[in-house]
């Protein structure tokens, strides 16, 4: 395979996985809405957790980090998030892409010695092991380049939404919920 063979297959990847990239995929678990919280009575680090309550006054979460629900009182929420799912970036598949193609042409050249040396007498190959291992490495990179890309735009960024705690509560029960008068 020459460089331009090799580019234009590059090319190819980078392209493919821009369908991939364009919508966020949705969160994992249906089950729990996961929420970001950063309170005045937590201090000014957020933490999160599986929503449980969203009462009037109070968010009750279970907080994996503490292993144990925490209640926040509303008054003291300066900032809430609702996590939407990842999204992947262009830059994520092109860093993929640098990462697969490192790391399959090191395995490429490792599998194309290795095989050299244990099939290649017995096949009666006149191969050297230079040659194998350039092939090796060039196949390698290639299919490196394509799974990494892939993954870098399938995998992306987690997706963070900030929201109120009324439309967080009208989202959940799926209504219009009128806000109380100042």
């Amino acid at each position: 395979m020459n460089a331009r063979d090799t580019m234009a297959l590059g090319s190819l990847v980078l392209i493919s996985t821009a369908c991939v990239v364009s919508q966020p995929t949705p969160a994992a678990y249906p089950q729990g809405v996961q929420v970001r919280v950063v309170s005045t009575d937590a201090g000014p680090l957020p933490f999160e957790g599986t929503l449980i309550y969203a009462e009037a006054d109070t968010l009750t979460l279970y907080v994996p980090q503490y292993r144990s629900t925490v209640s926040v009182p509303v008054g003291s929420v300066t900032r809430l998030e609702v996590y939407r799912g990842r999204k992947g970036s262009a830059g994520k598949a092109v860093k993929g892409a640098a990462i697969g193609t490192v790391a399959g042409a090191a395995m490429g050249a490792a599998i194309g010695a290795t095989t050299e040396a244990i099939f290649g007498g017995m096949l009666g190959s006149q191969r050297d092991y230079g040659e194998a291992i350039a092939v090796g490495a060039a196949d390698g990179a290639v299919t490196g380049a394509f799974v990494g890309a892939t993954a870098g735009a399938t995998v992306g960024d987690a997706v963070w939404q900030e929201v109120t705690v009324h439309d967080l509560r009208q989202e959940l029960c799926h209504c219009r919920i009128s806000r109380p008068e100042p």
